[in-house]
C-alpha cells in the first residue's frame, strides 16, 4: 500500500511483518472512514533489547488533507499490543477534534414537522 510507509523496519521479523501489515491496513481503512478524506499513515518502529526481550516503541502519524494526528505514547513487550494502542490512540484523537460520535440525538423530519419546525 503507497499510503502506509513504514520505517524502521529492519528491527522486526517476518512474523511481526506480517501483524505490522494486517493492523496497519485494517486501521487505515477506519481512520479513513472517520476523517472522511483519503490519509496516509507512517507508522515508525523502534525495538530496544534488554536482557534478550525486545520493547517496541510505535510512533503513528495520520496524515489528511487539513490535518495531522500523531500518536508517540506507544510502546509495551508485544507488538500486536503495541500497534491496537498507537492506532487507538489516533482514532481517540480524531474522535476528540472532529466530533465524529454523536453528541445529540437523532431527531426525525417527522417529529420536526410535528413540533412545527419545519
Amino acid at each position: 500500500m503507497e499510503s502506509i510507509q513504514y520505517s524502521g523496519l529492519e528491527e522486526v521479523d517476518d512474523a511481526g511483518r506480517q501483524i505490522l501489515d494486517k493492523l496497519s491496513a485494517e486501521y487505515h481503512d477506519k481512520i479513513q472512514r472517520q476523517l472522511g478524506t483519503p490519509a496516509s499513515l507512517q507508522v515508525h518502529i523502534k525495538v530496544y533489547s534488554k536482557e534478550g526481550k525486545k520493547k517496541y516503541s510505535i510512533h503513528v502519524k495520520a496524515v489528511a488533507a487539513t490535518r495531522l494526528f500523531q500518536s508517540t505514547k506507544a510502546h509495551d513487550w508485544d507488538l500486536a499490543r503495541t500497534l491496537h494502542k498507537a492506532f487507538q490512540d489516533i482514532e481517540h484523537q480524531i474522535k476528540h477534534k472532529l466530533h465524529t460520535d454523536e453528541q445529540r440525538p437523532k431527531v426525525s423530519r417527522r417529529e420536526l414537522v410535528e413540533k412545527g419546525l419545519k
